[in-house]
């Protein structure tokens, strides 16, 4: 006859601990959003080639944000770049939302979502 022996919830612990720190000491690979020049990239005029909810884009420094919509609305909202994310903040710094950002370069800014716009939203820079 075969025993097995269940392993007490202390061990168990101790294991998931140590997979979860191990894990968190993994080398991970660096975002190009995080390179300070990402930052100055942003800055400028950004239009979407549809008419859509958020057609211009306008990244006044790097901290200030508004986006125009087709209701002719302007939007103003601070923001950062965390990670591969563009994160807005409401006044006083309370984060609204983030949007992932699947490519940026000098002259295209794609974005998985934006705020209530599902799916990916391709900019273009204005010149």
């Amino acid at each position: 006859m075969l025993k097995y022996s269940i392993p007490s919830a202390g061990l168990k612990i101790t294991a998931w601990l140590a997979i979860v720190a191990l894990e968190g000491c993994r080398p991970r690979e660096a975002s190009y959003l995080q390179h300070p020049a990402a930052a100055q990239l942003l800055i400028g005029t950004w239009q979407s080639g549809e008419r859509d909810l958020y057609h211009t884009l306008y990244f006044q420094d790097s901290l200030h944000l508004v986006l125009d919509s087709h209701l002719d609305t302007l939007f103003y909202y601070t923001y950062q770049l965390r990670g591969d994310s563009l994160w807005l903040f409401r006044e006083y710094g309370r984060p609204l939302t983030y949007s992932l950002i699947l490519k940026l370069s000098p002259d295209s800014l794609v974005f998985a979502q934006l705020l209530d716009r599902a799916g990916p939203i391709r900019y273009g820079r204005k010149r």
